[in-house]
C-alpha cells in the first residue's frame, strides 16, 4: 500500500510540477485572452467527461472475474464514443448560437465543437486507469500522468513559440491527453483482447451495472459542476480577458496544495478506519484544524504579496491575476481544509449529505452571480470566495454528524470534492 502510494504521489506530482514550472513561460508565450479560451474549453471538456463513459468505468473494480471487467471497459469505451460523437455533432450544430450567446471572445464558439475529442481522452484515460488500478500497474497508471502533463506542455511551448495563440495550449492538451490513452490503450488491447466481449455480454454488463448511468454519473456530474461553477459563471458576463487572469490566478494557487490535501486525505482515511468511535472526533477536529493552518500558511505569501509576486514571475500584465488569487484565499483555504476530511462522508454512507450540500452550494454560486454580475470580477470573486468559505464551513459542521456512524474500509481511490 505505501509503495503503491508513494509511486502515484511522485509522478503526479512530478506532472504538476511540470505545469507550474513551464506556467511562466506559458504566460510569457501567451496572452490572457488565450488562456481565457483555453479554460472555458478544459473546463467543458472536464464536465462532458464525468458522464461521457456512464461510469461503467467504476464498476471495474467490482468485478471478480477479468472477463467481465473487460466486457465493462469495453462497454465505457463505446458509451463515450458514442456520447463524444453525439456531443461533437450537437456543439457544431449549435455554434452559431454559441457566436451569438458568450460575452467571450468569439474563438471560444469555434474551439467548442473540438471540446469532444479532449473529452475523449479525459474520460478513457480514467477508465484505463481504472483497468490498470484493478490489476495494480500503479506504475502505468502513474507513468501515464506523467506523461499527459509533459507532452503536452511540450507541445503547447512549442506552439507558442511558433505563434499559435489559444490554438497552441488546445491542440497541446488534446495532444497529451490522446497521447497517453493511446500508450495506455495498446496496453490494455492485448489485455482485453482474448476475453473478445460479445454484444449479449454487453447488453448484460449494462444492465448489472445500470445504477451507475443512473446514479453514480449524475452525482459526478454536480460534483464537476461545483468546481467550475465560478468560472462558467463568469464566462457569460466577462471577456476572455478575464477569464484568463482568473484561470492562471486558480492555476498557479490550487496545483501546489493538492498534493498536500491527497497526503492529508490519505492518512486521515486510513486513520478514520482504525480509530473507535469515541476518538473520532478527536481525529476530526485535529485533522480539520492542522489543514486550515497549513493552508492557510501556504496562501499567506498569496495575500500579502500576490500581485507583486505574479508580475514577478509571470510578467506585468499578469498582476491583476495576482489580485485575483488574493481573493481567491478564502474559498481556497476553506475547500481545501474541508475537502482533506470530507472522506468522513463517504466512510459512512452519507454522501447523500455531500449532495445537499452540492445542490445549495450550486444554487448560492448561481444566484450569486446572476445578481451581482455588475461588478468587477475582483469584487464579485471576493464575494464568491466568502460565500464559499461560509458553505464550506457549514460542510465541516455537518462532518461532525456523522461521526458516530460505521465506517467503511478500506478508503475509495477518489475522494469527491464539491
Amino acid at each position: 500500500m505505501l509503495g503503491a502510494f508513494l509511486t502515484l504521489v511522485t509522478w503526479v506530482g512530478l506532472g504538476q510540477l511540470v505545469a507550474l514550472l513551464v506556467s511562466p513561460l506559458l504566460a510569457r508565450l501567451y496572452d490572457p485572452g488565450a488562456f481565457g479560451v483555453f479554460s472555458i474549453f478544459t473546463a467543458v471538456a472536464g464536465i462532458l467527461a464525468s458522464f461521457a463513459t456512464g461510469r461503467y468505468d467504476q464498476a471495474l473494480l467490482l468485478e471478480e472475474q477479468d472477463s467481465r471487467a473487460a466486457d465493462l471497459l469495453t462497454l465505457a469505451t463505446r458509451v463515450c464514443m458514442a456520447t463524444c460523437l453525439s456531443l461533437w455533432l450537437l456543439l457544431w450544430l449549435l455554434r452559431p448560437l454559441l457566436l451569438s450567446r458568450f460575452s467571450v471572445d468569439p474563438a471560444v464558439a469555434y474551439w467548442l465543437p473540438l471540446t469532444p475529442a479532449l473529452t475523449f481522452g479525459v474520460a478513457m484515460l480514467f477508465a484505463l486507469n481504472a483497468w490498470f488500478n484493478r490489476t495494480r500497474s500503479y506504475r502505468l497508471i502513474a507513468g501515464s500522468k506523467a506523461f499527459q502533463s509533459v507532452f503536452g506542455h511540450l507541445v503547447m511551448v512549442t506552439l507558442g513559440f511558433a505563434g499559435w495563440g489559444a490554438a497552441g495550449l488546445v491542440w497541446g492538451t488534446i495532444a497529451g491527453y490522446l497521447g497517453a490513452i493511446l500508450w495506455m490503450g495498446l496496453l490494455v488491447r492485448r489485455a482485453v483482447l482474448p476475453y473478445r466481449p460479445t454484444a449479449q455480454a454487453l447488453r448484460q454488463a449494462a444492465r448489472d451495472h445500470r445504477d451507475f448511468p443512473l446514479y453514480s454519473a449524475p452525482a459526478n456530474l454536480i460534483q464537476f459542476l461545483c468546481s467550475y461553477s465560478i468560472l462558467f459563471g463568469t464566462m457569460f458576463f466577462y471577456s476572455a480577458e478575464w477569464i484568463g487572469l482568473f484561470a492562471l490566478a486558480q492555476r498557479v494557487t490550487v496545483a501546489p496544495l493538492i498534493l498536500v490535501r491527497d497526503s492529508i486525505v490519505q492518512v486521515f482515511s486510513r486513520e478514520l478506519t482504525l480509530r473507535p468511535v469515541h476518538r473520532r472526533s478527536a481525529l476530526y477536529l485535529k485533522t480539520l484544524g492542522l489543514s486550515v493552518l497549513v493552508f492557510s500558511g501556504l496562501a499567506l505569501p498569496i495575500v500579502l504579496f500576490g500581485p507583486k509576486l505574479f508580475a514577478l514571475v509571470f510578467g506585468s500584465r499578469w498582476e491583476t491575476a495576482g489580485m485575483l488569487a488574493r481573493n481567491l484565499a478564502p474559498w481556497l483555504i476553506s475547500s481545501m481544509s474541508v475537502n482533506a476530511v470530507l472522506y468522513i462522508f463517504a466512510a459512512s454512507g452519507r454522501n447523500r449529505d455531500v449532495l445537499i450540500w452540492q445542490i445549495a452550494y450550486l444554487g448560492g454560486t448561481g444566484a450569486m452571480l446572476y445578481r451581482l454580475s455588475s461588478l468587477g470580477l475582483p469584487e464579485l470573486l471576493l464575494y464568491l470566495s466568502a460565500y464559499s468559505a461560509v458553505m464550506y464551513s457549514i460542510l465541516a459542521v455537518m462532518g461532525l454528524g456523522v461521526l458516530g456512524g460505521p465506517v467503511k474500509s478500506p478508503p475509495p481511490e477518489e475522494i469527491p470534492e464539491p
